[in-house]
């Protein structure tokens, strides 16, 4: 199949997120959380095979258009009685 040109310039994106969630209670008034989370996107899939890495090898197909996210969050809650307070970090890693 030939690729054709878009006049409305639509392109077909593939994206694969995957994500691990943990959480820890080393006591009754403390919680630790944390996540990893990555992600591969192509931008379009008619652009051409590549060689570099590809850590969905066999569920995605690596292309020049293709693009690997990663992101780290990680929170700390402390209950007192009836009342909470939590603290979150965000860090994306490109």
């Amino acid at each position: 199949m030939s690729n054709l040109p878009d006049s409305i310039l639509i392109q077909p994106k593939e994206n694969i997120p995957i994500s691990i969630h943990g959480r820890a209670k080393p006591n009754n008034s403390l919680e630790l959380t944390a996540e990893y989370g990555t992600s591969v996107l192509t931008q379009d899939i008619r652009s051409e095979n590549s060689d570099g890495k590809n850590i969905f090898k066999g569920i995605i197909s690596n292309k020049t258009s293709t693009s690997y996210y990663k992101a780290i969050k990680a929170g700390l809650n402390y209950a007192y009685k009836t009342s909470s307070i939590g603290v979150c970090l965000l860090v994306f890693v490109l």
